[in-house]
């Protein structure tokens, strides 16, 4: 408990707020329910006492509460925190696995700011350098809500069919302007009276309305109405004595607190409750300083209450001197006092605001503070399992926005690295009076975390010609250029040099240019399969609105010499339910693996319905503008924050009209001319199997290429494609595979649609009617062809 109390204590509790109408009747639940149970306390414990002035505090601190409580998230104190969080937002379901399968692997959620070493094996040949995948396209699709205007954030730019929360919400919405609109009426009419009435008499402290006609007294802040002809003299001076003390305790200010709480709550019964609550209250503490004061005698005073009370519906923005509760007032008038111990009670609100806020929401995750370390790699897991909410959309929608979470590592991808380019610090540098002393051969390198920076600004120096178009490219919004992120807000240093010996780094996690206060670790090899724990950092980046401040990781280390290579270590995920399905997906941006911008990523279904996969092939992941399938439906991978903060899916109803190289879409028509001289067309191909595969010139590629030639060429046709006449040729004369071959260089619509990248080693599989029905990697072609054929 006591550990409790110091974490709760040593955190910043945080805020959410609400996106959609979805989220906003879960705080409406959640602001109810806190409701109810103050309400309750009060009820059961406070009434009764005669402590008005601290039942009033209490009273309209149950409205600051209901308020203030649904947004307000604690960091982990208990387990099972935020249950009321937790069945508002629908969970993936788990199941157990069956025989014969496998433990799916954990996504390594690692991260360290103090680690002195980075413990990590030589690299895999398939590790990422670089994207290895052709261009692809579609027919015109939805554009992305972050590029064009006039499209519903929410549903796209088709109408979308309304669930039932929708209409619920918008009931919510009508009772909640109706009540407004009553509010309103009823403060104008209360105006209109004071401003059209000329017989006011200004004195010390409020000023007194005498009104015409049958009225009940009344006080709305400092303005006292009465009708003077009404009373006695002495009645007359006890009705002013006692709406003066309304106006003096600003009881006007807690009937329209609880005229506001019933406007947002109105469907809750209790509010409406608590408003009555509010309005006894205020006349129990009214009497009782009226006779405390001596201001009345205690007879005369009760006689004059019965005297002139009057049942008629006043204005419920004002304080009344007669209402229906006489008796009720009477009664407290001649009750016995509590005594000082009934104090004790509301101590107890402590405890009982601290479990509300347990029981309504989940854990807080801190956005402004660097990752720390982590046990192990279960508890990793869990910790960031919990850190993940889960968002709820319908397959009506057109358009999910995903929010993300940040984790370190590469989750279920390969991640890759690059070279880190140092330069030789001179002796007379400057910069050297900022790293420690007892380091030597300094040298000094950086990352630019968003590369677009670096381009914007030599183009402002150099070829103005080309900024109209970079900026259409990449910031299609409005946007004030001089916004973006400086080159030293925007990189990742890292120094490097020797001490004691033994080659060493620094990396300034803080971004103050400044070495001496970060950890000094030892340079070591990577090794890939016991990566240790990466580098948290600190930067600035364009998020795509405003330059804010972002946090990451970053692995340094070496392979088979010196020189440092470096990895930004992160990868997103992002957890939702679409009707009753739920899957979690991953981000990877794999165009560049010292990029901490998301310029080309990749998307992949990672878990649905609690299932995770162990393993990514390539089949699993997609590029911008490529079609996942969440359920029955499509959704095109359409468009992510620069920073990663946000993913948009589009759905699409139907793409079997969609053209491009990926599975499911007509296959894009080719013409080529064979390295035989030979000219050759995807319709040549009609009414049999046709396999595209690009080779490289490296020996596994062609060796891949050569078996599954051997296995399957009596049953589909084979077009291998090189990126060059010379890459063929060194094929054909070290490994003499048999085949047609294609050189995309010389042939555009190959090029264009099947190999715009040297390095490409992916496989198309055709079917007899010209549609994509696989794409794979050559050296997946055993596992992926027997998918297909016998």
């Amino acid at each position: 408990m006591l550990r409790s109390i110091i974490q709760l204590l040593n955190h910043r509790a945080t805020v959410t707020y609400p996106k959609n109408h979805q989220s906003m009747i879960h705080l409406l639940i959640k602001a109810s329910l806190v409701l109810i149970v103050l309400l309750a306390f009060y009820k059961f414990f406070l009434e009764k006492e005669s402590f008005f002035a601290a039942n009033r505090i209490y009273l309209l601190g149950c409205l600051l509460l209901a308020a203030v409580l649904p947004f307000l998230t604690l960091p982990q104190l208990v387990e099972h925190q935020g249950l009321v969080g937790t069945l508002l937002e629908p969970r993936p379901v788990s199941r157990t696995l069956s025989a014969g399968e496998t433990l799916p692997a954990t996504d390594q959620v690692i991260n360290s700011p103090e680690i002195e070493t980075n413990t990590t094996s030589e690299v895999p040949k398939n590790a990422n350098t670089a994207s290895d995948r052709p261009a692809q396209t579609t027919p015109a699709a939805p554009t992305p809500p972050f590029t064009k205007t006039g499209i519903d954030p929410v549903n796209g730019n088709r109408p979308a069919q309304r669930g039932v929360l929708f209409w619920l919400f918008l009931v919510y919405c009508f009772g909640a302007a109706i009540l407004t609109l009553k509010l309103l009426a009823q403060i104008a009419s209360t105006g209109w009276k004071i401003y059209r009435n000329e017989d006011k008499i200004a004195d010390e402290g409020y000023v007194l309305v005498n009104m015409p006609g049958e009225i009940d007294p009344c006080s709305f802040f400092k303005y006292i109405f009465i009708n003077p002809a009404g009373y006695d003299f002495e009645t007359y001076e006890q009705i002013i004595a006692h709406e003066q003390i309304h106006v003096r305790q600003w009881h006007t200010l807690d009937l329209l607190l609880s005229e506001i709480a019933v406007i947002v709550l109105w469907f809750n019964p209790f509010v409406w409750a608590l408003r009555k609550e509010v309005e006894k209250n205020i006349e129990y503490q009214t009497d009782e300083i009226m006779l405390r004061n001596h201001r009345a005698e205690r007879e005369s005073y009760q006689l004059n209450l019965v005297k002139i009370a009057s049942y008629t519906e006043p204005l419920s923005i004002t304080t009344n001197y007669n209402q229906s509760l006489i008796k009720n007032r009477i009664l407290r008038m001649n009750a016995k006092r509590s005594n000082g111990y009934g104090y004790l009670k509301y101590t107890f609100v402590a405890p009982l605001l601290v479990g509300l806020s347990l029981l309504l929401n989940e854990p807080a995750r801190g956005n402004d503070q660097l990752p720390t370390a982590l046990s192990g790699p279960t508890d990793e897991l869990a910790t960031a399992s919990h850190q993940l909410k889960i968002a709820q959309f319908s397959s009506d929608q057109d358009t999910l926005i995903l929010q993300t979470n940040k984790l370190p590592g590469y989750g279920l991808f390969l991640g890759g690295f690059g070279q880190l380019y140092l330069d030789t610090l001179a002796a007379d540098d400057p910069r050297r009076d900022l790293i420690p002393a007892d380091m030597d051969d300094l040298q000094i390198g950086e990352e630019l975390v968003d590369i677009k920076v670096w381009h914007y600004n030599s183009l402002v120096q150099d070829q103005h010609e080309y900024l109209g178009e970079f900026l259409e490219k990449w910031y299609p919004e409005k946007i004030d250029t001089a916004n973006l992120p400086s080159i030293d807000d925007n990189r990742v240093q890292a120094v490097v040099g020797k001490k004691d010996g033994k080659q060493v780094y620094i990396v300034d996690q803080n971004n103050n240019q400044d070495f001496r206060d970060d950890p000094v670790r030892l340079l070591e090899k990577i090794k890939w399969r016991a990566m240790g724990p990466p580098v948290p950092v600190r930067y600035r980046i364009y998020n795509g609105e405003t330059l804010t401040p972002d946090s990451s990781w970053v692995y340094i280390g070496t392979f088979r010499d010196d020189r440092p290579w470096v990895s930004a270590a992160q990868h997103l995920r992002s957890t939702f339910s679409i009707d009753d399905q739920t899957f979690t997906v991953q981000v990877y941006n794999s165009g560049s693996t010292a990029r901490w911008c998301f310029e080309e990523p990749e998307i992949a279904i990672t878990a649905q319905n609690g299932v995770q996969k162990d393993t990514l092939t390539f089949g699993d992941k997609f590029e911008l503008g490529e079609y996942l399938k969440f359920g029955q439906r499509y959704y095109q991978f359409a468009d992510i924050a620069n920073d990663g903060r946000t993913i948009t899916l589009v759905g699409d109803l139907d793409i079997r009209d969609n053209f491009g190289t990926q599975v499911g879409f007509i296959a894009p028509d080719f013409e080529a001319v064979t390295s035989e001289g030979e000219t050759v067309a995807l319709r040549d191909y009609r009414g049999r199997y046709l396999l595209l595969a690009n080779t490289d010139r490296c020996q596994p590629g062609t060796k891949d290429f050569i078996a599954l030639s051997e296995r399957y060429g009596a049953k589909i046709d084979i077009l291998g494609i090189e990126y060059s006449a010379d890459d063929l040729q060194h094929k054909l004369d070290h490994y003499k595979p048999e085949g047609t071959f294609i050189v995309s260089k010389e042939n555009p619509s190959i090029q264009e649609f099947y190999r715009d990248f040297h390095c490409s080693v992916v496989c198309y599989l055709i079917d007899p009617g010209g549609r994509i029905i696989d794409r794979f990697k050559i050296n997946e072609w055993e596992t992926s062809l027997a998918k297909h054929f016998r």
